[in-house]
């Protein structure tokens, strides 16, 4: 199970909700789809906020490849969180509950994970 939970753990970062003024919304997996074929410059993409999930997510593919990946998946969690957990705040602070349940299981997964590789640290 610890093998695939990289692979949940993207899958909860793609299907996080968004929703800005003039009525758009967007999962991040649609909002990604159009920066690299709609919108491709590279002002778009060296944005913080672009730059640092899209770098998490390569390194969560990559660390499928090596078998201990540990502190590459906890580094690629902490560049993926800094967007989510700035959705999150979006969601609390507008009450959008779509918003806010749609982090729900990135962070759960994130959290499962960290904590689970404390707990095998612990008996060892």
């Amino acid at each position: 199970m610890r093998r695939y939970l990289p692979i949940l753990i993207l899958l909860a970062f793609l299907v996080v909700y968004l929703e800005w003024s003039g009525g758009n919304s967007g999962f991040i997996f649609q909002l990604e789809y159009e920066v690299f074929t709609k919108d491709f410059s590279l002002h778009t993409i060296f944005h913080p906020m672009i730059i640092f999930p899209l770098v998490g997510q390569l390194l969560l593919l990559v660390s499928l490849f090596f078998k201990k990946n540990r502190r590459l998946v906890i580094t690629s969690l902490l560049l993926l969180s800094v967007l989510v957990l700035m959705v999150l705040l979006v969601g609390i602070l507008s009450l959008h509950w779509k918003i806010i349940l749609s982090t729900l299981p990135y962070l759960g997964l994130s959290v499962y994970y960290v904590l689970s590789g404390w707990k095998k640290k612990a008996k060892v």
